[in-house]
């Protein structure tokens, strides 16, 4: 996949980022990584916390490559164009973050208390990727 093919695909739009904007996602990312440390809340709001923050970060990414999401999939898009914001060698980690993506739709659609077991553990050590 490519910019342009995903500019054809209506996935992306050119966006011309700001440094506010990338103060704001960096809040939300550090908030969603605080409120994971939290026993007081459910696992998988744990997860899905951290999991906001791996997003915030990789739009952060997006949006200083020049891109934004639009339309549909705005999570999966995001994660399909990051080794495209952030290079080939990303990929693994790209995909890693999907597959978050698809056990983060079960926890918040489908069903409480997903087995922690099945689901890619995810914590802030794992956004290495980023750094």
């Amino acid at each position: 996949m490519s910019w342009a093919g995903l500019i054809e695909e209506a996935k992306l739009q050119p966006h011309e980022t700001s440094i506010s904007e990338v103060l704001d996602l960096l809040q939300v990312a550090d908030r969603g990584l605080k409120d994971a440390e939290s026993d007081s809340i459910s696992l998988d709001l744990r997860f899905t916390a951290v999991y906001n923050a791996a997003l915030s970060l990789a739009t952060i990414a997006l949006a200083a490559s020049g891109y934004r999401t639009t339309g549909v999939a705005h999570h999966a898009t995001t994660f399909l164009a990051l080794p495209l914001a952030l290079g080939d060698n990303h990929r693994q980690a790209a995909q890693y973050l999907d597959t978050c993506r698809r056990k983060r739709n079960i926890v918040e659609y489908r069903r409480v208390g997903n087995d922690p077991q099945r689901r890619p553990p995810l914590s802030g050590s794992e956004l290495h990727c980023f750094t």
